[in-house]
């Protein structure tokens, strides 16, 4: 059920929804606009209880590191060690949650690498949907990309050696180069001839129908591959995916996993966390726009259900990425705006998920009532990824405090890839302020790209 405060500010709103539209000018000053909004998405219940939600986030990290099957995933792949310097091109395959890109990366001296070729496509609506259409979409781009540069990146067999990145859970128990293709997100669905099938066959037996060979030399999950890019040029231990999903990855001693986890070799493991699945004890905090855009958040409570950490039986359920990423903000937003009568909203963005995050930034400093709304959001998505953060922080037991007395700062790296957190209005800014001063945040740029070419590279030294 709805929390008292939760259901107050519901009626509040719809008995003086009058008063907000904007078009007719608004009764009521700014500041109470603010207060009004703030208080409809709990901003100072977040901020009071910030550490009892990261003690609730590190609790689901540590039951997901020993018991989910859909949670902190062991990856095969590993960090470039010294001994290994890569070398030569590579092509590479980013599918993304609204983005196709096909590189090819080229090693040089010095830990340094280029991206020779640079294509990127839009994967609509309509083409989220993992068949064979969507591989024979995928087929024709790399056509476009190889045809003048095919000999440079063939292996010893004479087929294209390519690196995957992949934005989406994959169950990797085999080997760095294979992966099961698990429960998607981000508004995708997958046909039943590849579901639970094995990315790399799936990759390479399509590629073959149309008379390409390729050798998949690695699939990397995107949280993991932006940990190998930064681990390998900055040192980075943790790497955050935030932008149309979110996601995370870090480097853990195997000693945390439990014995059916520990599928994959050596004392320390990468972790994709698929921490998009965590967040379920948010639930108290949420409000009836959020139940809007996903009615699981009740119904998991009201029928005593596992969290979705710990189970996708009722199908994918992601409450820190709906909470925080750039596919759902902008939803937030427009039936936030709806709700309270903001006419623009009401006649121009009339579809679920029609007003995208592009389409919100150019809306934000023309309309008050939307920059107050897109704040609270962005306030209530800051306080929560940085819990988590927070809370990944103290399971990795890493030191965050700063000797004031020497003046001593030990800086932990977190790499970050996702344009929604790096260019959205105040959302960069408020996670900084958020968290502590010896934590940074780094911006990698394709970093999505070098993780899977440099993870390639490794597994062909290695083999």
């Amino acid at each position: 059920m709805l929390s008292p405060i939760i259901s107050d500010n519901y009626t509040l709103y719809n008995s003086e929804r009058n008063n907000y539209r904007v078009d007719e000018k608004v009764n009521v000053n700014t500041a109470q606009q603010i207060e009004r909004i703030n208080r409809y998405f709990q901003i100072e219940q977040l901020k009071q209880n910030s550490d009892s939600i990261r003690d609730g986030f590190q609790e689901s990290i540590l039951l997901s590191l020993r018991n989910s099957k859909n949670c902190m995933l062991p990856c095969f792949n590993t960090i470039a060690d010294e001994s290994i310097r890569p070398e030569g091109s590579i092509i590479v395959i980013d599918i993304g949650g609204s983005t196709l890109r096909i590189c090819i990366v080229q090693f040089e001296e010095g830990n340094t690498a280029i991206c020779k070729v640079n294509r990127s496509w839009t994967i609509h609506d309509s083409n989220k949907h993992f068949s064979r259409s969507f591989f024979g979409w995928v087929i024709n781009k790399f056509r476009g990309v190889i045809d003048t540069n095919d000999e440079l990146l063939k292996n010893a067999s004479g087929r294209l050696r390519v690196g995957i990145t992949w934005s989406f859970p994959i169950i990797q128990n085999k080997s760095a180069r294979n992966g099961i293709v698990s429960d998607l997100g981000k508004g995708f669905s997958i046909s039943d001839e590849f579901r639970g099938e094995d990315l790399k066959v799936i990759f390479e037996t399509c590629f073959d129908r149309e008379g390409i060979q390729i050798e998949v030399c690695s699939i990397v999950n995107d949280s993991a591959s932006v940990l190998i890019s930064g681990s390998y040029f900055n040192n980075s231990k943790i790497a955050l995916v935030q932008g149309t999903g979110m996601n995370s990855s870090f480097l853990i001693d195997s000693s945390y996993l439990s014995r059916f986890k520990r599928t994959v070799p050596g004392e320390s493991v990468i972790i994709n966390s698929e921490a998009s699945f965590l967040g379920y004890h948010l639930f108290k905090y949420i409000t009836p726009i959020d139940l809007k855009l996903n009615s699981l958040w009740e119904k998991i409570s009201d029928y005593n259900l596992e969290p979705p950490h710990m189970t996708t039986s009722y199908g994918v359920f992601q409450p820190l990425e709906l909470l925080t990423a750039g596919r759902y903000i902008p939803e937030l937003v427009r039936l936030m705006a709806i709700e309270i009568g903001v006419l623009k909203m009401l006649t121009l963005y009339t579809e679920p998920y029609s007003l995208t995050g592009e389409n919100l930034i150019r809306f934000y400093n023309k309309d008050l009532l939307v920059k107050v709304i897109t704040d609270a959001v962005i306030e209530r998505a800051s306080i929560v990824l940085v819990a988590y953060l927070k809370a990944l922080l103290r399971v990795l037991s890493i030191d965050t405090n700063t000797n004031y007395t020497t003046g001593n700062r030990t800086l932990t790296e977190i790499s970050v890839v996702g344009s929604m957190l790096q260019y959205f209005p105040g959302y960069r800014a408020r996670v900084e302020a958020l968290l502590p001063p010896t934590v940074t945040l780094t911006f990698l740029q394709d970093s999505s790209i070098y993780g899977a070419a440099i993870a390639a590279y490794v597994n062909e030294a290695r083999m």
